[in-house]
């Protein structure tokens, strides 16, 4: 008996684009990618799809129409339980227009649901809508979601910790406004609250099923703690990421660039706090192969995001300021790419160019950050 066929509109194939590429930091433009792409799969799901049916099903010109199964294995793959689940949860997805500002009435601005409701601190309405929600939502609409609170959150007159404290069990803040929005500079008012609330109700996990919201959040603790020269609260957050839950490079591949560039960068700071210089050096060592092996299939996203996240340790942290040097000779062929880059000038200077994080670009933009955006950068 023939397997199914299913006819899939082209914005349902974009949407599935966008959470694919968010999830496995691999946006599907190339050959090349299909090819990763495929090989995470079969790592993550033991279950195949092939090369050409995964450019067939994103880059073919014209309309596809996959097998149900090849529809239901990059569904799971999301974090839904089949293709059906995943096109109900699309649909579903845009009644979040309602929240955010997209619906224009007048030429005049107007503000957000969000915006009003936690500036007039009556949380309850936006609340009770999020926690519909227990799906992953379209990337694109997330990204407007998480920055239209954030943009509330930032002037709001009453504080933000009972925002905080009332919204980040619910899974679309959480994913929308945390992950998505997430500023390692914690400049939003009771930021570090929101953070301990947020990786308090993670669940840690063991080994490769490690919570990667758990590792997410004790991340940006540790390099607050660290930056703000709060020592014994960086040692305690440290000791959780690099010694209890200990993941070895070959594992790193199962989190997003966002969390593992994170994790393998600032356990450079782990080593100065502990007074561990020999293995400080072993594992700069480790990291230099770590690089050299992976230079190849890096994408260019990829590559500015090791150099943000890296670049930022050696900046911050004087003791580590010469290995500036070797970051730089270990990219080099890469950075001759950047418009204006001067090999002899602080890497500092550049570092902004390679943060292509949501948030970062909503701010230099000053609109929202759409996954749009971080696939044309």
């Amino acid at each position: 008996m023939p397997k199914p066929l299913h006819r899939v509109s082209p914005k349902v194939i974009d949407i599935l684009r966008n959470h694919i590429g968010l999830r496995a930091s691999v946006p599907i433009t190339s050959k090349a990618d299909c090819v990763r792409l495929s090989s995470i799969i079969e790592s993550k799901l033991k279950r195949k799809i092939s090369v050409s049916t995964i450019y067939r099903v994103f880059l073919h010109p014209k309309p596809t129409t996959p097998y149900v199964h090849t529809l239901d294995v990059l569904a799971q793959y999301c974090n839904f339980k089949d293709w059906h689940d995943f096109e109900i949860r699309a649909s579903q997805a845009e009644k979040l227009d309602v929240l955010t500002n997209d619906i224009s009435l007048s030429s005049q601005p107007i503000d957000s649901l969000i915006k009003i409701c936690i500036h007039q601190n009556q949380l309850k309405p936006v609340l009770t809508y999020a926690s519909q929600f227990t799906f992953p939502v379209d990337p694109e609409l997330g990204q407007r979601l998480g920055y239209e609170i954030y943009q509330a959150l930032a002037d709001n007159p009453n504080g933000n910790d009972r925002f905080f404290r009332h919204a980040h069990r619910l899974p679309l803040i959480r994913t929308c406004f945390f992950e998505m929005m997430a500023d390692q500079n914690f400049l939003l008012q009771d930021y570090e609250n929101g953070i301990k609330y947020f990786t308090s109700s993670a669940r840690p996990g063991k080994g490769e099923g490690l919570g990667h919201d758990y590792l997410f959040g004790n991340c940006l603790l540790f390099r607050h703690y660290y930056i703000q020269k709060r020592k014994e609260e960086a040692l305690a957050v440290g000791k959780l990421l690099y010694q209890k839950n200990k993941l070895p490079l070959d594992q790193m591949h199962q989190f997003s660039l966002h969390i593992s560039a994170r994790y393998l960068a600032y356990k450079f700071w782990f080593y100065l706090l502990m007074g561990q210089p020999s293995k400080l050096r072993q594992y700069l060592t480790e990291i230099r192969s770590y690089w050299a092996d992976h230079m190849q299939v890096w994408r260019e996203t990829e590559k500015k995001g090791i150099l943000f996240h890296f670049g930022d340790v050696f900046c911050e942290s004087p003791p580590l300021s010469h290995l500036e040097i070797v970051l730089k000779a270990h990219f080099s062929d890469f950075l001759e790419t950047i418009p204006d880059f001067e090999m002899d000038k602080p890497l500092k200077k550049y570092l902004p160019v390679f943060d292509l994080s949501p948030l970062s670009l909503a701010r230099l933009n000053g609109k929202h950050a759409l996954a749009s955006d971080v696939r044309s950068s």
